[in-house]
């Protein structure tokens, strides 16, 4: 699952549940490292709520918001039917103008 390679660390070790830099077959890397925030277009200083995330995420640098209201940027990952009201809230960060990204898993 990965929201554009969400789950990256230089000191990741390779799995098939790995994102960013490793990939889904195999656990091979794709780089030695992948800028996730420039990815993400996330700048300096703003601050970000993950919601739902797997496990593992590294997003060096990020300020972490106390709640998806207060973010400039929401990261919310979807897996189940039960997890959709979390997509809500970066949808409505998204409606404010906000930067916004919805994760959810690769099928195959």
């Amino acid at each position: 699952m990965c929201a554009a390679g969400m789950a990256v660390s230089s000191t990741a070790e390779p799995s098939a549940s790995s994102c960013g830099g490793i990939a889904a077959s195999g656990g091979q890397p794709h780089a030695e490292s992948v800028d996730v925030t420039g990815k993400l277009q996330l700048k300096p200083g703003q601050s970000v709520a993950v919601l739902n995330p797997p496990p593992g995420p590294v997003l060096p640098g990020v300020v972490a918001a106390a709640t998806a209201a207060d973010a400039d940027a929401v990261v919310a990952f979807v897996v189940r039917q039960d997890d959709l009201g979390l997509a809500q809230q970066a949808v409505a960060a998204a409606r404010a103008d906000r930067l916004a990204w919805i994760g959810y898993p690769k099928d195959g």
